[in-house]
């Protein structure tokens, strides 16, 4: 209100897949409730867009992120069909990263400690597959797809996502990362597997069969049609969860959250 920003880029979530299959609440507080508050919040100030970071992980999620990251995606679109319905300028849009390269917690840094180091490298499981993306890539994602979002037709597409290409098999990037250091794989540093993690899947995927890829004739970067339930139904799933959290509920937590997100767990390979 004292600031009356003109675009709001929500960036901040508890991102840390195995700390949320942890503790589901504080995954619920941050990422969803904490996303409405944001969102309301822009709208209430004025503002012309708000931007989610949201997450590959998203799409038929099988983790605490990403169902919660699905849930604010779709209450981000909901919110945005309910303004154009009402012929309200404002966009509220959603934009999906994969693995942002040399960001806080990625992969690079953390291989790059363990062969300086002197190893091993861990990998938690050798057919496990990324999408990555760099920062440059990120930032020109957000930017662009704000841009795009305030054209002067409001385009029917909430959710931007990267073409970034084929994903990379993470033993292989460790792999390269080891000979680039000068030192080869299994001689000098040896790459231990240690098992997939709570949450985690082999391969992600950019869009849901529910939601197809619309052609938005921007370079390198794609859109997903809306596809997400009326604002009334999100607001009773969130009531629910402020009864379940209060109540410290975890079973009904994890119930609502598979109500609002019927494809939860459809796609663990």
């Amino acid at each position: 209100a004292e600031f009356k920003p003109d675009l709001v880029f929500h960036a901040a979530a508890l991102k840390h897949v195995p700390i949320l299959e942890r503790d589901w609440s504080e995954g619920v507080k941050t990422n969803i409730f904490g996303s409405v508050n944001v969102a309301d919040a822009a709208f209430a100030a004025g503002a012309e867009a708000m931007v989610m970071i949201s997450t590959d992980k998203a799409i038929e999620p099988v983790s605490m992120l990403g169902l919660t990251k699905r849930f604010a995606e779709m209450y981000c679109q909901a919110l945005d069909h309910d303004l154009a319905q009402a012929r309200k300028r404002m966009r509220l849009i959603s934009v999906r990263f994969g693995n942002v390269l040399a960001s806080n917690g990625s992969v690079v840094p953390k291989f790059k400690a363990q062969i300086e180091a002197g190893g091993p490298v861990t990998v938690t499981h050798p057919e496990m597959v990324r999408y990555f993306m760099t920062i440059r890539e990120a930032c020109d994602l957000v930017i662009t797809a704000a841009t795009h979002a305030l054209g002067a037709l409001r385009p029917s597409v909430s959710v931007y996502v990267l073409n970034m290409g084929q994903p990379v098999k993470i033993v292989d990037l460790a792999e390269r990362m080891i000979r680039l250091s000068g030192l080869q794989p299994g001689e000098d540093i040896e790459i231990v597997f240690t098992g997939m993690r709570p949450g985690e899947r082999l391969n992600e995927i950019l869009f849901a069969s529910e939601e197809p890829a619309v052609d938005i004739g921007l370079a390198g970067i794609m859109a997903a049609k809306p596809n997400e339930p009326p604002m009334q139904a999100l607001k009773n799933w969130m009531g629910a969860l402020r009864q379940a959290i209060e109540n410290d509920d975890p079973a009904t937590i994890k119930a609502i959250l598979k109500d609002a997100v019927p494809e939860f767990g459809s796609n663990a390979a």
